[in-house]
């Protein structure tokens, strides 16, 4: 194997298994090694395939139709194109550049190193891009090119090309029979731009071109000699008409070899509109129809035009109104022409020759089209226009290589023709700050200033969790120089073990690496990349049961975190950083959508406001993310709590009983108890139509199969998971016995309207009831855990229970239902395409420079949506944070919080607080008053300690508690009045 790039300590070989002593069924035919086998099977499908489909996106069928492409330019941007392709597995890949290594490349590109300076660039990439797939053929062009060398492409990028040098390569590929398709990708400090042109006839798959893909499943395949019957599924409020001469696509077939390749197949004639024919091929094997879905696709044509053309009729359009951007780039391209060279960072006189130019091509428009000439921004743009920064590479980088994909796939819609990008903009810049100094970092330096150089390096960061997004900001921040001064430092956290899939998937994960601890494996890497990181990696999971490793001590010294959306850790994740106060950059994945969100303390919202972005439950996929929370309220938490619960009943209601979901969550617990102890499987069904009635109120039908398919599975789950013995009639679903055990039980019309309110007397009542269940539980009993092991013994009652609680929301919401196979689909088919993960990387961390830089103001940061299937990005200013009270003369937001240490007595908090300007009215520690201003008896217990105060008024004995929150009232001197939360930490534990 070709060593790997980065790693070069930790690497422990993966060695080859004899063949038949693998534990698995299948090897390959070279080696019989897992490795190879890994490669050739698809986890999903289980079909043997070429390692160049080792792709998890939905259109990976069709990418080894891209057999020779073409990236120029191997600076961070041509790095970042080349590297999804290669994820993506494209078949022949051929990297250019006559440019040798310098130090201002390493702010860019995550593949240079201080020997590589003085090296071609392309040759220096090929062997470290080739060890992330070794089924790509990599080939390198290190000599000048003319037009005539790229007639054997199938796709040509340029990252670095003069205006009229790329106008005539356009020229030469648009003429081209069949055309060449041309990219033209340039990265100018924080400004982006992307051309393409694929030709003057351009004809597309569009599977989405009436806004929804229409989808069927396959319920029966038939072969004849020359013909194949298709018989689909009648979905209920959908018209499934096939008709003689539309083209279908084929796609999760088990045994579908000859049909599952991606190419559209005509209907030869129908019998009925579900029903179709298409050609036979004798040669094909049998045919195997399960999980089979037919996609009806239209033919959609685009008449690109070539860059001069466009260029040219942007002059003569009267309609079109210019903007800056454009004649950014031409003025830059105009600049180089005439001198040689880029603009010299901090000059002034280049920058007035830039504006210059910028000038005369706004004044060639109408006056009513012509753009505002901005001089500050021109200025920013001439000084990093020679930078190629690695998180505007990432995201101008993923966006492109997607573009190369959407020459072959049919399932996104293509760029149509033009893109400019203006990702971040900086101000209040020293020209004298951004000269070079020397350093690896100078490209950045150039764009932010040597400043904010260091303090990107003294920053503290963590990354929570090691997936394939958190491998991309990895890269990032060590390209960036994150972390790499002995006043920073970069804490990487991941309780899981590198798995036989994640190489595929993960950039900083090989095969040698399979079974080593991911956090470990991925801080080897990047400190590969640049040798001054200083970083940490822990092997402990971010969660309630590691607040001892992860304390207030180690929050203190974060200043940033960066994770990843899920539903199962990321509202924990919030919720710490809410509470201690830290910044948080977050990055989630929704098919073809890539969502980035932006937390900063005191000017956004926190982050379990932020989460609820609008989502409008307007289509199925919509009901089918619910369902997937759904099933972890409904299930999967009593899986999470008992745990936690049974092993340290008393910290637990400790640590829990003063939060805002201590009701909640306590009775949660208590009822799952109750359940342990004294109920039957008959009382897990009332449970189960209980939970149908409090979401779906009076709709329950005993007739109806899917209200009966959610009490049969929602009964059955619960009991498995609580250790209840499930009896026969239930594992061969008796509906008989079904409807009997849910006899006899009424129903409220307002089931919510019964709730006790909450109040001390109900919260001591509580506790005395899990304390005293908790005594009962057998010593040796343990809940069930939901992992892989629950899954191959329930899977299919989870999968029931899925899919009627989507089917369920789908009534609700007036859509039609699904079938099975066809939810298990959509769930396949919205997966991640392979440039997701860089691109989401790379918004957060521009986000970063923000943070570092000092950015107060809630317009320098960005919510950011990007749409691969549309090719389109919006950009929106976070909601900013609430304002919840006003004290002397300054607005107080949820973040605002004040903190005491030790065991200070009543008088000293009074006076803690006094020292702010600020008169006390009122404390509460939960629902007890601990002080009144207003009532002169409490002016006798300032001598008394809070903590003994406290559990007197609790009137119970548990352990001290390490922090607890106090509400004190308090009014400024015009006496305006807020409540702000104190929180005590004490060392008495």
């Amino acid at each position: 194997m070709v060593g790997y790039p980065f790693i070069k300590s930790v690497l422990i070989p993966y060695s080859k298994l004899e063949k038949g002593k693998t534990g698995i069924n299948q090897n390959c035919d070279k080696c019989h090694c897992v490795l190879c086998f890994r490669r050739n099977m698809d986890p999903d499908v289980g079909i043997t395939r070429s390692p160049a489909h080792s792709s998890s996106n939905s259109t990976a069928f069709s990418v080894s139709a891209l057999n020779n492409v073409l990236v120029s330019g191997m600076h961070g941007l041509g790095v970042e194109i080349a590297k999804n392709l290669i994820i993506a597995g494209v078949k022949n890949l051929t990297l250019h550049d006559y440019n040798k290594v310098e130090l201002w490349d390493f702010s860019g590109s995550f593949v240079f190193h201080e020997e590589d300076l003085g090296i071609n660039r392309a040759v220096v990439c090929r062997p470290k891009l080739q060890e992330i797939n070794e089924s790509v053929k990599i080939s390198v062009l290190t000599s000048t090119l003319v037009k005539e060398d790229l007639k054997d492409f199938k796709v040509v990028v340029f990252t670095d090309l003069l205006l009229e040098k790329a106008m005539e390569f356009d020229d030469y590929c648009h003429e081209q029979n069949p055309p060449i398709a041309f990219i033209l990708s340039d990265v100018r400090g924080l400004y982006g731009r992307i051309f393409c042109d694929f030709g003057p006839d351009f004809e597309f798959l569009d599977a989405n071109a009436e806004g929804k893909a229409y989808r069927a499943m396959i319920s029966n395949v038939s072969t004849a000699p020359d013909a194949i019957k298709v018989d689909c599924h009648v979905v209920e409020g959908q018209d499934v008409k096939f008709q003689q001469g539309d083209e279908v696509v084929f796609s999760n077939g088990k045994r579908m070899i000859g049909l599952h390749d991606g190419k559209p197949k005509k209907v030869m004639g129908v019998d009925l509109p579900s029903k179709f024919y298409i050609r036979n091929d004798p040669t094909n094997p049998p045919l195997d129809g399960t999980e089979v879905v037919v996609t009806k696709v239209t033919r959609k044509l685009l008449k690109f035009k070539t860059l001069r053309t466009f260029l040219n009729d942007r002059l003569s359009n009267p309609n079109i109104k210019i903007t800056i951007y454009p004649l950014l780039h031409q003025a830059l391209d105009t600049f180089r022409a005439n001198l040689g060279r880029f603009p010299n960072a901090g000059s002034k006189e280049d920058a007035e020759k830039i504006i210059a130019l910028v000038t005369d091509l706004n004044n060639e428009w109408p006056n009513d089209m012509r753009a505002t000439v901005d001089a500050e921004l021109l200025r920013h743009f001439t000084f990093g226009a020679r930078a190629v920064l690695s998180p505007v590479a990432a995201v101008i980088g993923g966006l492109t290589a997607q573009q190369v994909l959407n020459t072959c796939s049919g399932n996104f819609h293509p760029m149509f023709q033009c893109q400019h990008f203006n990702l971040l903009r900086p101000s209040n810049l020293d020209p004298n700050d951004l000269k070079p100094i020397n350093s690896r970092y100078d490209a950045q330096v150039s764009v932010f200033g040597a400043k904010i150089q260091k303090k990107l390096s003294a920053a503290n960061v963590l990354i929570v969790g090691c997936g394939s997004i958190s491998c991309e900001y990895l890269k990032n921040l060590t390209s960036m120089g994150v972390c790499c001064d002995k006043l920073g430092k970069l804490t990487v956290t991941d309780d899981a073990l590198v798995r036989e899939s994640d190489p595929n998937r993960h950039l900083m994960f090989r095969d040698q690496n399979i079974g080593q601890a991911k956090s470990v494996v991925a801080v080897a890497a990047a400190r590969s990349i640049n040798p001054n990181l200083r970083a940490e990696a822990l092997q402990e999971r971010l969660c309630p049961e590691t607040e001892s490793v992860f304390d207030y001590e180690f929050w203190k010294k974060i200043d940033i975190v960066l994770t990843t959306s899920s539903i199962t850790n990321s509202v924990y994740v919030g919720e710490r950083c809410f509470y201690f106060g830290n910044a948080l950059l977050t990055s989630e994945l929704a098919g073809p959508k890539i969502f980035s969100r932006t937390i900063i303390p005191h000017i956004t919202n926190h982050f379990l406001v932020s989460l609820k972005y609008p989502l409008r439950v307007n289509d199925i996929e919509a009901c089918v993310w619910l369902a997937e929370r759904g099933l972890n309220e409904l299930i999967v938490a009593a899986a999470v709590e008992l745990p936690k619960f049974i092993s340290d009943p008393n910290g637990y209601i400790t640590d829990l009983r003063h939060e805002s979901q201590a009701f909640k969550t306590f009775e949660m617990v208590l009822e799952n108890l109750d359940y342990i102890l004294n109920k039957t499987f008959e009382d897990c069904v009332r449970w189960a139509r209980c939970k149908f009635e409090i979401h779906f109120v009076n709709k329950f039908s005993a007739n109806d199969p899917t209200d009966m398919s959610f009490i049969k599975s929602a009964s059955i789950l619960r009991a498995w998971l609580l250790g209840i013995d499930i009896p026969e009639w239930a594992k061969f679903v008796d509906n008989n016995k079904f409807t009997e055990a849910m006899e006899g039980v009424e129903y409220s019309n307002n089931v919510k309207a019964v709730i006790e309110p909450n109040t001390p007397a109900r919260m001591q009542k509580l506790i005395g009831e899990l304390i005293n269940n908790s005594s009962r539980l057998p010593r040796s009993y343990r809940v069930t855990p939901f992992n892989d092991a629950f899954v191959q013994s329930y899977g299919e009652q989870k999968l029931i229970f899925s899919v009627s609680l989507v089917n369920l929301l789908a009534r609700k919401h007036g859509l039609p239902e699904i079938h099975p196979e066809e939810f298990k689909f959509i769930r396949r088919t919205n997966k991640v395409p392979e440039v997701s993960p860089a691109i989401a990387s790379g918004l957060a961390c521009l986000q970063l420079y923000q943070f570092v830089g000092g950015k107060r103001n809630l317009n320098d940061y960005s919510n950011v949506l990007v749409s691969l299937d549309s090719s389109c990005m919006k950009i929106s200013t976070p909601v900013g944070a609430s304002i919840i009270g006003t004290v002397a003369n300054t607005a107080l937001t949820p973040w605002d919080k004040w903190t005491m240490w030790g065991d200070p007595t009543v008088g000293d908090l009074i006076a803690f607080l006094e020292n702010d300007d600020l008169r006390v009215i009122k404390v509460t520690f939960g629902c007890h008053c601990i002080y009144l201003s207003s009532i002169r008896a409490h002016n006798q217990i300032l001598e008394t300690k809070l903590l003994d105060l406290m559990r007197y008024l609790d009137n119970f004995q548990l352990p001290v508690r390490s922090r607890y929150k106090l509400l004190v009232t308090c009014e400024d001197n015009s006496r305006a009045r807020a409540d702000i939360p104190v929180y005590i930490y004490t060392s008495l534990w």
